[in-house]
């Protein structure tokens, strides 16, 4: 260990104990000839070194040619890291004496900052051989000394050291902030980066396979995610680096915010660990949803949309998926086209399903709900709309002037509606035009002078009986061909040369006999003579086998006509239960052969319900009482 004397201001050399007033440095500061090193490597920690200063400046020492950045850099770990092994810190070591030490004044400490006022100084001396006379000489401050004083009166860190060497050197007389804090530098906040492309839709128009473009519709508005596939990573979140006020005091930064990633992990996806790094994966084929209502990311086999559809938000969809659900409005001209779709807004466009079901939880207001195999159901209120299923029931609360289509229907309550339905179960009708084989209505009644029409859809089974009794007419002219044919052959089978020529051909097949080389010239022989008469009997055999053929296909023709008739025989019935306004039913006989009234345009339905034609027959009208039929 090396002593320090301080008994002048002369450089301290390492030259070992001095005698009083000495004190010991610690190992890791070093007193070379050419100035105060000191090793890192030998520091357990900052605080070490940090009081071995405060020793040496509150000892009435101060280090001259002081490497302040250094000094910062082992007091603080500010600054560029050290490089390895004993680092030259000041050039020595020297006594600061009280006169010096009195020509620094006091430092302001305010805001963060360290102002001190430089003024010009006097240093007082006394006279060679004399206490009493004292004679005062200009002195000048000196920066190694303002360290080591600002360091007593509590200014450690964030010396300004150029601005405190202008003052000196310029000898201006202003208040000059001498030192700064440090602002703690914030932190990151935990984030998330996108992983997949896939996670952005696509809103370009899409192109048609013609290539033409549909501006209708959007590229990729609902993406479709592979099981597997990377989604989302983690961004751990990175703390900030401590400030430092003047006194050296650490200031903590604000604690960056951090999340669990699984939080924004929905249905159909996990958290895996790659590389050390969090990700959400997808855990089954399926789409994208992102729902910004619980800030989690789902894959789902199912289509979801909170925003609607419009011009703006999604254009007209055409979805591959197997159930769509949408949380949003379905604008006018707007058109939603996949399977099993449900809305829990009003849709006030066309929504088309290929099957599955349909569910609206509010109303269909001017626009159409079709599914070509499958049930709707519309909750709220259907007005002036378009209902209508290829195979399926409908189930409406409310309809207004509109015209709903299915096999069956159910509603509780229609106004002016055109229905068509196998089986129609009607709680309230009010002007209401009804047709179908089975229905029943709970209250009949008249809308805006307009009686409720019921008509009870009867087949005409005329044409099937025409139809099967044209087919065993054929069948017979067949039968008595074939009978002629028959009749022929076995006549030409008769003449014994022609006798004979099938029991030799018989034998030749089997292989019974083998002819010789003279008997083959008769052979042959005998083809040619009978050539004409064998050409009429495999001609007769082909023909009967053709009629054969027309008597079956003819015969299947029947049966099917068999099975039309069988449909038609449903059990059909009318009940009206009270009859509170005009009600008028009747019967209405519709051909077998026509073309079905669910392919009429909706105007034409009513029309044609509504228009008084042969094969109509009144059963009742009236404005009281119940109705019920049957057909004896």
């Amino acid at each position: 260990m090396a002593s320090v004397s301080s008994a002048d201001q002369e450089d301290l050399k390492p030259s070992g104990p001095s005698g009083n007033g000495d004190f010991v440095l610690p190992g890791f500061i070093e007193l070379r000839p050419d100035g105060v090193y000191v090793d890192a490597g030998k520091l357990a920690s900052a605080d070490d070194f940090l009081r071995a200063v405060d020793r040496v400046f509150n000892g009435g020492h101060f280090f001259g040619g002081l490497d302040y950045p250094l000094f910062q850099r082992l007091l603080y770990g500010t600054g560029p890291a050290p490089a390895a092994g004993p680092l030259r810190l000041a050039s020595a070591i020297r006594d600061f004496p009280p006169a010096r030490r009195a020509l620094y004044k006091g430092v302001k400490i305010a805001g963060g900052e360290a102002a001190y006022m430089f003024e010009p100084v006097t240093l007082e001396s006394a006279a060679a051989g004399s206490e009493a006379q004292v004679s005062p000489g200009k002195a000048s401050l000196d920066v190694d000394e303002f360290i080591a004083d600002l360091w007593t009166k509590g200014v450690r860190f964030g010396i300004d050291v150029a601005a405190v060497q202008a003052a000196i050197r310029e000898g201006r007389c202003e208040r000059v902030v001498v030192a700064r804090g440090m602002q703690p530098t914030p932190g990151e906040d935990a984030g998330v980066k996108e992983q997949a492309a896939e996670l952005h839709r696509d809103n370009a128009p899409r192109r048609l396979p013609d290539g033409r473009v549909d501006l209708g519709q959007f590229k990729n508005r609902f993406p479709q995610i592979r099981k597997g596939t990377m989604l989302l990573k983690k961004i751990p979140r990175e703390l900030g680096k401590a400030g430092r006020t003047v006194a050296g005091e650490r200031v903590e930064p604000p604690v960056p915010k951090d999340f669990d990633l699984a939080s924004l992990a929905g249905e159909g996806t996990l958290i895996e660990s790659r590389d050390g790094c969090e990700y959400i994966v997808a855990a089954m084929d399926g789409f994208l949803n992102l729902d910004t209502a619980t800030n989690r990311v789902a894959i789902t086999e199912k289509v979801i949309n909170r925003e609607g559809v419009s011009a703006r938000t999604t254009g007209n969809l055409v979805l591959t998926g197997d159930e769509y659900e949408d949380f949003g409005e379905v604008q006018e001209g707007r058109v939603v086209e996949g399977k099993s779709l449900t809305f829990h807004a009003n849709v006030f466009g066309k929504v088309l399903s290929t099957g599955g079901a349909i569910v609206l939880d509010k109303n269909l207001v001017g626009g159409a709900a079709l599914n070509r195999d499958g049930s709707i159901a519309i909750a709220g209120l259907a007005s002036n709309a378009l209902v209508q299923t290829a195979h399926g029931a409908l189930h409406l609360k409310r309809a207004e002037n509109s015209v709903l289509i299915g096999d069956r229907v159910e509603v509780e309550w229609a106004s002016n509606c055109t229905i068509l339905a196998e089986e129609a179960e009607i709680q309230v009708s009010e002007g209401c035009t009804i047709a179908g084989k089975r229905i029943h209505v709970g209250t009949g009644d008249a809308r805006n002078g307009e009686e409720t029409l019921v008509s009870i859809l009867l087949p005409d089974c005329s044409g099937i009986d025409h139809a099967q009794e044209k087919q065993r007419k054929h069948i017979a002219e067949c039968e008595e061909l074939m009978a002629g044919l028959k009749s022929g052959i076995e006549h030409l089978m008769s003449e014994p040369e022609v006798h004979k020529y099938f029991i030799i051909a018989g034998k030749i097949h089997h292989k019974e006999i083998t002819l010789t080389p003279e008997q083959q010239g008769h052979w042959h022989q005998m083809c040619v003579h009978l050539g004409p008469t064998l050409k009429r009997i495999a001609q007769g055999r082909e023909d009967i086998k053709a009629l054969e053929g027309e008597i079956v296909a003819a015969q299947e023709r029947i049966a099917t006509l068999e099975a039309e008739r069988a449909k038609t025989a449903t059990v059909m019935e009318c009940r009206v239960d009270s009859i509170q306004g005009d009600v008028a039913v009747r019967t209405l006989t519709i051909p077998l052969d026509a073309p079905p009234l669910s392919h009429l345009p909706p105007r034409e339905l009513k029309l044609r319900l509504r228009a008084s034609e042969t094969g109509s027959h009144r059963l009742f009208a009236g404005s009281t009482g119940v109705f019920s039929w049957q057909p004896e």
